[in-house]
């Protein structure tokens, strides 16, 4: 059993890296040539504004990276930042409406791409691909993995 998890995980690992540069790619082209970073970070304040500190963390990156990467989306018009009433040394960052219409197209054109490539998989193969993913999601939002992407609308 341990083997045929170790067979896997070798799996994952040499297909996820080729996955995500083909999706990467794809994105990059599009209207907005969204990179995939920017559009995690799009997708997950289009669903939670937080502060620098929280979206850093959850990204994992240093603030200071995040806060180059957030003022580059502010700059494009896709970000605001915004003072907590209570607290001015916290700085909330939230989409734009601009940076909601962008993510809504890219996603839009995502999905289109990957269904182009799922449709094909044989109908008892996507079934099985569905199941598995299914799986992993599970595990993964058990474990502490920072950022949890939720379904795509």
């Amino acid at each position: 059993m341990a083997e045929d998890t170790q067979q896997l995980a070798r799996l994952l690992l040499e297909t996820m890296p080729t996955m995500m540069r083909a999706m990467g790619s794809h994105a990059r082209r599009g209207r907005h040539s969204l990179d995939p970073g920017h559009m995690r970070i799009l997708w997950h304040l289009a669903r939670q504004s937080c502060n620098l500190s929280e979206l850093a963390s959850l990204h994992g990156v240093s603030l200071p990276s995040m806060s180059a990467t957030v003022q580059t989306l502010v700059d494009r018009d896709w970000l605001e930042r915004s003072r907590s009433e209570s607290d001015r040394r916290v700085v909330t960052v939230q989409p734009t409406e601009k940076g909601r219409r962008v993510l809504a197209v890219e996603r839009r054109r995502l999905l289109a791409w990957l269904q182009i490539h799922l449709d094909q998989l044989s109908p008892a193969e996507r079934v099985q691909l569905a199941g598995g993913l299914g799986a992993l999601r599970r595990v993964f939002a058990q474990s502490e993995a920072p950022f949890k992407p939720g379904p795509i609308a």
